[in-house]
């Protein structure tokens, strides 16, 4: 049908993370808060599980992220191949679409369609006047208002009448049931720490890119887990504040462990390696102290570059500016959620029960 069922949008390069962000936003509920979020009149379609994707052989869709994602889901994974789109043209289609309806005719583009521009960089910095979630806002309209709602020469040669894809959709979805897709939270709790490795379980817990994690809960696990046994381990690459611990005894099982260093700042585990890194020390020999310390001095180089001469310079602070920002929103989000909810960290991983899988 050529529908866009979800976007996101994110200054960082492609990865993982970009890639379970785009599908926890397919699952985002289509009432009035997603009309007011993003201002626009008409929302996508109703959130749906899907039975294949369809991506290319880019790094970031053949990690244990994805892979992890869409276990979870149930879904097929297919990709196309190397050096020839037209094995996918609808995704390439889409793509065009995108960059010829939107792309170019926004203000800051340097793909300017006029023959006679002669500084396409520098007028696209003059113009440059978004933030990201002033872009996302005009480019959630454009897909939600403009494009969902054009009829399609394609569309209307397989359906007979002139029909845009939300008419293409709603036509299907009489036809074809939909399947109940999970919520984000639930798909966010199971796919979100999606990195694994197995390490050693002792009397004081866990070990991970030199610090160290345990707890009431996992000192218990330990006690009735065989001696020097692995334990699987998942965790956020934004966030050293916590881990997840898969029980040996029961894989449905998963326990939340803190960092025995309670007051560290937020920090991913890039930033603590960097400080490391830097000072010529261990994760023994530095404190919560020296950690925040060292943050200080790294949000200050991070604000130099920001203001920077140079175009590849600002990129790279505002990247790191923007993952600082992900990093404080994922541990305040962890505050709020360990104040709603119970006080048990463990979590059940069965009650997070997968759609079922089309036959």
């Amino acid at each position: 049908t050529g529908a866009i069922i979800a976007f996101y949008l994110s200054i960082q390069a492609e990865s993982e993370e970009t890639f379970l962000r785009l599908l926890e936003m397919a699952f985002m509920p289509r009432d009035e808060s997603f009309l007011q979020r993003y201002g626009v009149k008409q929302a996508l379609p109703a959130p749906a599980l899907w039975h294949k994707t369809c991506g290319d052989n880019s790094a970031a869709h053949h990690g244990q992220g994805m892979y992890h994602a869409l276990w979870y889901l149930g879904v097929a994974n297919e990709f196309s191949q190397a050096g020839k789109p037209q094995s996918h043209p609808y995704v390439e289609r889409t793509h065009g679409s995108t960059k010829t309806g939107l792309i170019k005719k926004l203000c800051g583009a340097n793909l300017s369609e006029e023959i006679l521009e002669n500084d396409p960089e520098g007028r696209a910095l003059r113009e440059a006047a978004l933030t990201l979630p002033q872009l996302e806002n005009l480019v959630a309209r454009w897909i939600c208002d403009v494009y969902m709602n054009k009829p399609m020469d394609r569309l209307t040669w397989r359906f007979g009448y002139s029909c845009s894809p939300r008419q293409a959709m709603n036509e299907l979805t009489k036809i074809y049931p939909l399947i109940p897709p999970p919520t984000p939270e639930e798909f966010r709790e199971a796919c979100l720490q999606y990195r694994s490795k197995k390490v050693v379980l002792t009397s004081q817990g866990v070990t991970f890119e030199t610090f160290q994690y345990n707890s009431q809960e996992l000192y218990e696990l330990y006690l009735g887990a065989p001696r020097n046994s692995k334990v699987e381990i998942r965790w956020h690459p934004l966030d050293v504040s916590s881990i997840s611990v898969v029980s040996p005894l029961d894989s449905k099982i998963m326990i939340r462990v803190p960092n025995k260093m309670r007051n560290l700042p937020p920090l991913s585990f890039g930033e603590a390696k960097q400080i490391r890194r830097k000072l010529y020390k261990s994760d023994a020999e530095l404190s919560a102290e020296a950690y925040h310390q060292a943050a200080v001095e790294l949000y200050r180089d991070i604000h130099e570059l920001n203001q920077a001469a140079t175009v590849a310079k600002r990129k790279r602070g505002a990247r790191a500016t923007d993952k600082q920002q992900q990093t404080k929103a994922l541990q305040a989000a962890k505050s709020v959620s360990a104040v709603n909810t119970a006080s048990s960290p463990v979590l059940n991983l069965q009650a997070l029960t997968p759609a079922p899988t089309r036959k």
